[in-house]
């Protein structure tokens, strides 16, 4: 913006000030005036550097700005719920944390050391800012050095926000009320009715314990959802050399295995476990906003059903057959809801149902050509393959409970199954044993009596499950075990070190 007038004003100074003349006296020159080249160099010269100045100037008062002020539109804080956090200054109109590209915080302890992280899940209930879930706080006494830096469209990370805090500090994990030993949960709404309660009850009066417990719930699910996309964004290239992954490709890539062979547990494995890292995000919205009565459930319940199948299809200790018969046992009962499906819609006379007829014939000779057998479907219609038959969603479930609950068994795993089914389905007892009639101003009305641990329980079971899932398909694949580690051990604070 400064070029163009500054070069018109060196030539136009220059213009004016020459003649390209001279005045003798007596055939001696006694006075001479600069010509126009002798006037542009000293004033280009002066141009040039006077704008040199003026960068200098502006990079100078620049950095002395953002030393005192910061940046104009991000600010470095911590939250005694959330931890660190980088918001926009402006919450009116505020700033898409997207424009922040790569983004990365720093912390510098008093003794030198550093900790960093880039799973900055964003502000619950607000799209203005990202939390350094990473970095949950230290014990040290001392000065800590916080800096954030981001790429913003250019080449390499530079700073956008810092402060300085002392410590030791650490974020708020407020522990739940325990629930009394002396109430009864009913499994009717028949004292409810008896009790001559006409008021509706109050699905959303939460205190502020449980709210901050529902923020900190919510970070983690995003948390869950983030760290799945880095894992799959940084091994783009598929499983590592040597892996169980590889190994199943190079064995099911050669005849006489058919084409789709090598491909049917990877695809289905990774469409499972994305659905599920984007039902645990779902969860980071509703628990941000606090929308938690009860949608939750069917979300969790949707996310064990596929960790679950995950962690059945790559299991890495059964042989590369029966891993493969697991994938064509999926294909196979996904044909067979399909077939039923578009039949219920669209009528078995319909040419889409007779494609899917015929489809499923082929697919279930090709499954039986390839494992050397007769057919695939037992006396029983169902299909079974190597021995092997599709567990139904509470058997899987169940068997991944049992894996998680190896320290605390409980009587039949399948209960937990059932628990959230229940939730999920019209079932009273759920409904009752979530109120308690309580007399106020002399009239009975309902109190809710859910507490925070009624909902740690079926988070932290959900998280558990994508863990496990995540742990099955890192290790089949051979992949960096960084990210899910340290995705563990922020969940372990999250439900277990509070």
């Amino acid at each position: 913006m400064l070029l163009a007038p500054t070069v018109g004003a060196v030539i136009g100074t220059s213009l004016a000030v020459s003649e390209g003349s001279s005045v003798t006296i007596e055939g001696h020159a006694v006075a001479t005036v600069p010509s126009f080249w002798d006037v542009l160099g000293p004033a280009v010269g002066g141009a040039v550097g006077g704008i040199v100045l003026l960068a200098l100037g502006a990079a100078v008062w620049g950095r002395v700005s953002y030393a005192r002020r910061g940046d104009d539109v991000w600010v470095a804080t911590l939250h005694e719920q959330w931890g660190l956090l980088l918001l926009c200054r402006n919450e009116e109109v505020p700033a898409d944390p997207a424009r922040l590209g790569a983004v990365e915080c720093i912390v510098k302890r008093p003794s030198g050391e550093f900790d960093r992280t880039d799973a900055l899940p964003p502000f619950p209930g607000k799209r203005h800012g990202l939390i350094a879930t990473g970095i949950r706080g230290s014990s040290e006494a001392g000065t800590y050095e916080v800096r954030w830096y981001a790429t913003e469209h250019r080449a390499r990370l530079h700073e956008v926000a810092r402060m300085r805090l002392t410590g030791p500090w650490s974020t708020g994990h407020p522990r739940p009320e325990s629930p009394s030993a002396s109430r009864v949960r009913p499994a009717s709404l028949a004292p409810m009715s008896a009790a001559g309660i006409k008021g509706s009850p109050r699905f959303r009066e939460y205190s502020g314990d449980l709210k901050r417990r529902f923020g900190q719930l919510s970070a983690a699910f995003y948390d869950c959802q983030r760290t799945f996309a880095h894992v799959i964004d940084a091994n783009a290239g598929g499983p590592a050399a040597g892996s169980p992954a590889q190994r199943d490709v190079e064995f099911l890539s050669r005849p006489p295995w058919p084409p789709q062979a090598h491909v049917l547990v990877p695809i289905q494995s990774y469409f499972y476990l994305s659905t599920a890292a984007e039902h645990l995000g779902g969860l980071g919205v509703l628990y941000a906003s606090q929308e938690v009565a009860y949608p939750p459930p069917l979300l969790i319940r949707a996310v064990m059903e596929h960790a679950a199948r995950v962690v059945w299809l790559l299991d890495a200790d059964i042989e590369v057959l029966d891993r493969a018969a697991r994938g064509y046992l999926e294909d196979l009962f996904s044909r067979v809801e399909y077939k039923k499906t578009i039949g219920r819609l669209v009528g078995k006379q319909s040419k889409e149902y007779q494609d899917a007829v015929e489809t499923l014939k082929n697919v279930r000779e090709e499954a039986a050509k390839a494992f050397g057998q007769e057919k695939v479907l037992d006396d029983k219609g169902q299909h079974r393959i190597r021995g092997i038959t599709l567990p139904g969603p509470e058997d899987c479930v169940a068997a991944l409970v049992g894996r998680l609950t190896t320290d605390a068994p409980i009587p039949d795993v399948r209960g937990v199954y059932d628990r959230v089914s229940n939730l999920c389905h019209p079932t009273v007892y759920t409904h009752a044993e979530r109120w308690e009639v309580v007399e106020q101003d002399g009239k009975p009305a309902l109190v809710s009596t859910v507490e925070a641990a009624d909902h740690d329980r079926p988070a932290g079971v959900a998280t558990a499950a994508f863990c496990d899932a995540l742990n099955q398909m890192v290790r089949y694949n051979g992949w960096d075990r960084r990210e899910y580690e340290a995705l563990t051990e922020r969940l372990h604070y999250v439900f277990e070190a509070r």
